[in-house]
């Protein structure tokens, strides 16, 4: 044993980087059930749409948000948006990604980086669920009285204006209360519900969901390619080296 050791001395580095690529192989496959994992819950049930924080917003929409936003959860997501006007010389490019716009003016991300879309992801996503909320009442009354947490709203009533009048104080009681019904879902839920609803805002601006459904999953599947070829190449490596250590101690052994 101890000469086998002594005659491993040579091919120590070898043996040092077969044990990385095997490290780096075991890495690759590990991934892969991840990935795969976003395809089904991001690219299928979510559209291609993995946060919710909307790139583009019209105003009409990200004023309703507004009211349930308050100090400094509201500042952070204004601070995360440009006002684009209809009257500026950038609104025609807008067109382009958003037809619908029909002149209104409309709110566009800013160039943020990965965790500045983290820290807004829950409090967007809250905003969406509440204004998706009101917006269920408004379609359940179908005409009729509108039960607002109990509170009976007469028919045709717009609910958002109503929430404007309300001071904020008062408003931001009634949004924490209907808040706490989102503890029980879970704040990763809670995001994939927000997703959900930012494809209904990219489908009123005339945003081709389906062609972000189909990118985001070829490219889940391009990166899912690549680290398969990853691992592939760090087995076929790790054997290469394995059969060159086996062959020098082989040898040496002989002598």
């Amino acid at each position: 044993m101890l000469k086998i050791v002594k005659h491993l001395k040579p091919f120590i580095l070898p043996l040092l980087l077969a044990i990385v690529l095997l490290y780096v192989q075991a890495m690759a496959d590990l991934a892969l059930p991840d990935y795969m994992s976003n395809i089904v819950n991001k690219g299928v049930q979510q559209s291609g749409i993995d946060h919710a924080v909307p790139e583009a917003v019209s105003k009409t929409e990200m004023d309703k948000l507004l009211l349930f936003l308050f100090s400094e959860d509201k500042s952070a997501v204004l601070d995360s948006y440009n006002l684009i006007e209809s009257s500026t010389s950038t609104y025609g490019d807008l067109l382009k990604d958003y037809p619908n716009l029909n002149g209104e003016d409309v709110y566009v991300l800013k160039d943020l980086t990965a965790s500045q879309i983290d820290s807004i992801d829950l409090v967007m996503a809250k905003a969406l669920l509440s204004a998706s909320g009101v917006d269920k009442m408004i379609a359940d009354a179908n005409g009729e009285e509108i039960d607002f947490n109990g509170t009976k709203i007469p028919a045709g009533t717009d609910l958002f204006a109503m929430l404007a009048q309300i001071p904020e104080e008062k408003r931001a009681e009634i949004v924490d209360a209907s808040s706490a019904k989102f503890e029980s879902m879970g704040d990763k839920m809670v995001i994939q519900v927000g997703a959900n609803i930012v494809k209904t805002t990219y489908d009123t601006l005339g945003v081709d969901t389906g062609k972000l459904q189909r990118n985001y999953i070829l490219n889940i599947g391009y990166i899912m390619l690549l680290i398969t070829l990853l691992g592939a190449a760090c087995s076929i490596a790790v054997g290469f080296i394995a059969a060159k250590i086996a062959a020098g101690l082989g040898r040496d052994l002989r002598k």
